[in-house]
């Protein structure tokens, strides 16, 4: 019985620490929002490689390329290169003509439109998008993926920022169907949103460190080289090139506006799938991210500790009964707990993250971890 309250005890403090570090992390961050610096003016806008990577997509494909080519930009500082894989007749079907654009540029909306197969032997997303990086003649590329659409101010808004020390941007990301499939897709719309108004900015006010969210952002093709490209091997490709970038000291800014906007994903399976290849990254990351992060770790951390320690905490209800001492744990750890989630939806202007994103990101940390000892650097995209 004693080994009971232990337990009780260990996972009631852990899953509340946790609870606790994000709820001091909003406060952190509603303070830490000071005025941003007036953005250079740019005497001559730089030529923009939107990089569309694609595998197994549907007529969606055609938004994001519509998306890019209808960007507020100059149409002679733009191009737009489709990273595909040779065996993709999915996608290949949805871009019609487009997908036949190898060896000369097409155009749609008065802007190039090339198309770019993955020759490296390598099928994943960083894969492919370092081969199109190779193939591009911008000086700073734009990855924006299949399903999602850029804001028509998104490429200037970005140079203005780059015109000074910024290596990158990463613009804030929504959902393009908060709705469609009830609590999953409006669960991942409250997620993202968390992301935007509260994690980046603490992460940012507390080391200086923007993460890369893997579209919707602008890099520095001189600086990509730099860092030799994106890994091909990790699972999250984004986080990782963001971490060498900080590594090397370059900058990478965050805007709230303009945004890209995605399709949540209406499948729990690929979500399952989707979030454990982004956990499984993120902890193969965890060693460098502690070392170079400074005072973020403990944002970082408590990111990655909540899912567990729910996860532990599941074994509560079928212990509840077997002592007092149990159940004065348990229900104070749920009251606290309950007065915790009521205190970050206030604070969170009543968007609440929803508790299915827990349940999601328990069952893929178990996913994870099981994959980290199997293959912990194969890379399956979302719907492949």
């Amino acid at each position: 019985m004693n080994a009971l309250l232990v337990y009780v005890a260990a996972t009631a403090g852990l899953a509340l620490a946790a609870s606790g570090a994000e709820a001091g992390m909003l406060i952190y961050s509603n303070r830490s929002r000071d005025a941003q610096d007036p953005d250079p003016p740019v005497d001559e806008y730089p030529k923009i490689s939107v990089i569309i990577p694609a595998y197994r997509e549907g007529a969606h494909v055609m938004d994001a390329v519509n998306s890019a080519v209808g960007m507020d930009y100059p149409s002679d500082k733009l191009e737009v290169i489709l990273a595909l894989e040779g065996d993709d007749e999915v996608t290949m079907r949805s871009l019609g003509k487009l997908a036949n654009c190898t060896d000369a540029p097409c155009e749609r909306g008065g802007v190039p439109v090339r198309t770019v197969i993955n020759s490296s032997g390598s099928r994943s997303k960083p894969a492919a998008l370092s081969e199109a990086a190779r193939a591009a003649d911008g000086d700073v590329i734009c990855v924006l993926d299949a399903d999602d659409v850029l804001d028509a101010e998104a490429a200037k808004a970005a140079v203005h920022v780059m015109a000074g020390d910024v290596a990158a941007v990463q613009l804030a990301r929504d959902t393009r169907n908060p709705r469609e499939r009830g609590s999953l897709t409006l669960a991942q719309h409250g997620e993202l949103e968390v992301n935007n108004n509260y994690l980046i900015p603490a992460m940012k006010g507390l080391s200086g460190f923007v993460p890369i969210l893997g579209s919707g952002y602008f890099v520095s093709r001189s600086a990509l080289r730099e860092v030799g490209m994106w890994n091909p091997k990790a699972p999250a490709e984004d986080l990782d090139l963001a971490m060498r970038l900080y590594e090397r000291g370059y900058r990478v800014e965050f805007l709230s506006s303009p945004r890209v906007h995605t399709l949540a994903v209406t499948s729990l399976r690929r979500l399952l799938r989707q979030r454990e290849r982004w956990i499984r990254g993120t902890l193969l990351l965890m060693p460098k991210a502690t070392r170079i992060l400074g005072r973020t770790w403990p944002v970082v951390l408590s990111y990655m500790i909540s899912p567990v320690a729910w996860m532990l905490a599941d074994a509560w209800p079928v212990i509840w009964f077997l002592s007092p001492g149990t159940q004065v744990l348990i229900a104070g750890a749920t009251v606290a707990s309950l007065a915790l989630y009521a205190f970050k939806i206030k604070m969170q202007g009543g968007t609440a993250s929803a508790p299915l994103v827990s349940i999601v990101y328990a069952l893929a940390t178990w996913l994870a971890l099981g994959r980290l000892l199997i293959e912990p650097r194969s890379w399956t995209g979302t719907r492949a």
